[in-house]
């Protein structure tokens, strides 16, 4: 693409840029969605980070809860029901 542009056209249109800080640019364009888009001023940015924050520990316990249960309901259908003699398979009933 480079290649067919003009030297003006170069300096207008920039679509590489080497010495750009990419933490900074989506930075930039998060602050810029949530004021364009959402509507939202900065002074709620403290609330949303603490939002995010929630709902990540929210996400973490109940990831963990669930596979725990999941462990829990493995050991007691194999483990726990082989140990005590139990049967997976039923007989028929005579």
């Amino acid at each position: 693409m480079r290649k067919l542009m003009n030297e003006r056209e170069r300096r207008t249109y920039i679509i590489e840029k080497v010495d750009l800080d990419l933490v900074d640019y989506f930075t930039n364009c998060t602050i810029c969605a949530r004021r364009l888009i959402l509507k939202e001023t900065d002074d709620t940015i403290p609330t949303a980070r603490r939002h995010m924050k929630v709902m990540w520990c929210v996400d973490r316990f109940f990831k963990a809860l669930f596979f725990f249960g999941l462990l829990y309901y493995l050991y007691y259908y194999f483990f726990d029901r082989l140990s005590s003699g139990e049967t997976v398979i039923q007989k028929p009933l005579e």
